[in-house]
């Protein structure tokens, strides 16, 4: 009888450490986690907009800004955006490329995108997953709007341009 009742306790205390040593180790890992979550923000190189990081932007007159590689001024009428011109999408949230040169002519308030009106930019430009739609600006909302799956919001930005 002292037999079983020293083997019972036994096993007791044995469910009773291995209860310990996981609730120990929970506690562990959730510290650990927790210092995980306190680390420093990651760098810019791995950040989901890292490639908007070095893009120059000017403003429309409307406040609606547009980002590329390189922003000129040839003349007092016009600004050209070259490069990789990028605007945000909603869905999926990430910024694409629509075109690979905007010029903005400001005496008239006509914008062309790789010498395109911006009421007919083809699908190609803004990379949409159907061949038919279409992108159309509007002044008022600041928005470009597609016939396709698309609707996109142009970046935010406070660097306008002399």
């Amino acid at each position: 009888m002292k037999r079983s009742l020293v083997n019972q306790q036994l096993k007791v205390a044995a469910l009773l450490g291995i209860a310990l040593v996981s609730l120990v180790s929970g506690s562990e890992n959730e510290r650990n986690q927790s210092e995980a979550t306190k680390k420093e923000p990651a760098p810019l190189s791995q950040h989901p907009n890292r490639h908007l990081a070095n893009r120059e932007s000017f403003i429309l007159p409307n406040g609606a800004p547009i980002l590329g590689d390189k922003i000129t001024r040839p003349d007092a009428d016009t600004v050209i955006v070259q490069g990789h011109v990028y605007f945000q999408n909603v869905e999926p949230s990430v910024p694409i490329i629509i075109a690979e040169q905007a010029i903005w002519k400001v005496s008239t308030g006509k914008i062309t995108f790789n010498g395109q009106p911006s009421m007919q930019i083809s699908s190609r430009l803004i990379q949409t997953r159907t061949a038919k739609s279409k992108i159309v600006y509007s002044p008022k909302e600041k928005t470009f709007e597609t016939t396709g799956p698309y609707h996109m919001h142009l970046l935010s930005s406070s660097k306008p341009i002399d």
